[in-house]
Protein backbone atom coordinates (compact mmCIF):
# COMPACT_ATOMS: atom_id res chain seq x y z
CA UNK A 1 0.00 0.00 0.00
CA UNK A 2 0.75 3.40 -0.33
CA UNK A 3 2.18 5.82 2.39
CA UNK A 4 -1.44 7.75 3.53
CA UNK A 5 -0.10 10.67 1.74
CA UNK A 6 -1.59 9.33 -1.19
CA UNK A 7 -4.29 8.42 -0.20
CA UNK A 8 -4.95 12.19 1.05
CA UNK A 9 -3.78 13.25 -2.68
CA UNK A 10 -5.86 10.71 -4.71
CA UNK A 11 -8.98 12.33 -2.70
CA UNK A 12 -9.86 8.89 -0.10
CA UNK A 13 -7.90 9.72 2.88
CA UNK A 14 -9.85 7.92 5.26
CA UNK A 15 -8.61 4.80 3.12
CA UNK A 16 -5.22 2.54 1.73
CA UNK A 17 -4.69 2.94 -1.69
CA UNK A 18 -2.49 0.68 -3.30
CA UNK A 19 0.40 0.81 -6.18
CA UNK A 20 -0.34 1.17 -9.12
CA UNK A 21 -1.88 -2.13 -10.45
CA UNK A 22 -2.05 -3.92 -14.07
CA UNK A 23 -5.19 -5.11 -15.41
CA UNK A 24 -3.90 -8.72 -14.24
CA UNK A 25 -3.23 -8.06 -11.11
CA UNK A 26 -6.45 -6.16 -10.80
CA UNK A 27 -7.95 -9.19 -11.73
CA UNK A 28 -5.87 -11.63 -9.73
CA UNK A 29 -6.91 -9.50 -6.31
CA UNK A 30 -10.49 -9.57 -7.43
CA UNK A 31 -10.43 -13.70 -7.59
CA UNK A 32 -8.44 -14.07 -4.60
CA UNK A 33 -10.98 -12.09 -2.44
CA UNK A 34 -13.59 -14.22 -3.93
CA UNK A 35 -14.90 -12.88 -6.74
CA UNK A 36 -14.51 -15.46 -9.58
CA UNK A 37 -16.28 -14.01 -12.27
CA UNK A 38 -14.31 -10.34 -11.98
CA UNK A 39 -13.21 -10.50 -15.86
CA UNK A 40 -16.62 -10.55 -16.98
CA UNK A 41 -18.11 -8.03 -14.86
CA UNK A 42 -19.91 -5.10 -16.21
CA UNK A 43 -18.36 -2.72 -13.80
CA UNK A 44 -14.55 -4.14 -15.61
CA UNK A 45 -15.73 -3.45 -18.83
CA UNK A 46 -16.93 0.27 -17.68
CA UNK A 47 -13.13 0.60 -16.28
CA UNK A 48 -11.60 -0.79 -19.91
CA UNK A 49 -13.85 0.99 -22.08
CA UNK A 50 -13.02 4.43 -19.97
CA UNK A 51 -9.27 3.72 -19.56
CA UNK A 52 -6.86 6.40 -21.28
CA UNK A 53 -2.74 6.64 -21.25
CA UNK A 54 -1.50 7.84 -17.51
CA UNK A 55 -4.69 6.65 -16.01
CA UNK A 56 -3.94 4.28 -12.89
CA UNK A 57 -5.67 1.19 -11.50
CA UNK A 58 -5.71 0.57 -7.85
CA UNK A 59 -7.70 -1.17 -5.05
CA UNK A 60 -8.80 1.29 -2.63
CA UNK A 61 -9.05 -0.25 0.93
CA UNK A 62 -11.20 1.46 3.82
CA UNK A 63 -11.87 -2.03 5.84
CA UNK A 64 -10.77 -0.92 9.89
CA UNK A 65 -11.55 -2.09 12.99
CA UNK A 66 -14.22 -1.05 14.91
CA UNK A 67 -14.22 -0.13 18.16
CA UNK A 68 -14.34 -3.48 19.19
CA UNK A 69 -11.95 -4.65 17.02
CA UNK A 70 -13.61 -6.38 14.51
CA UNK A 71 -12.88 -5.70 11.28
CA UNK A 72 -15.43 -3.83 8.85
CA UNK A 73 -16.08 -1.36 5.94
CA UNK A 74 -15.34 -2.10 2.05
CA UNK A 75 -12.95 -2.08 -1.24
CA UNK A 76 -12.77 -1.33 -4.38
CA UNK A 77 -11.01 -1.18 -7.06
CA UNK A 78 -10.92 2.44 -8.90
CA UNK A 79 -9.50 4.14 -12.18
CA UNK A 80 -7.72 7.33 -11.02
CA UNK A 81 -7.00 9.85 -13.99
CA UNK A 82 -4.63 12.03 -11.96
CA UNK A 83 -6.90 12.83 -8.52
CA UNK A 84 -9.90 11.25 -9.91
CA UNK A 85 -12.23 8.22 -9.52
CA UNK A 86 -13.34 7.87 -13.18
CA UNK A 87 -14.88 4.42 -12.45
CA UNK A 88 -14.90 1.44 -10.03
CA UNK A 89 -15.54 -1.72 -8.98
CA UNK A 90 -17.28 -2.72 -5.77
CA UNK A 91 -15.26 -5.21 -4.32
CA UNK A 92 -16.32 -6.88 -0.47
CA UNK A 93 -18.19 -5.09 1.68
CA UNK A 94 -17.64 -6.23 5.94
CA UNK A 95 -19.60 -5.22 8.41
Amino acid sequence: MEPAAAAKRLGVPQCKVSVPMTRGEVIDSAKSWGDPNAETRSEWAQILAATQPGDELRLVNCIKPDRHGVASGYYYYALFRGQTIIAQMPGVIIN
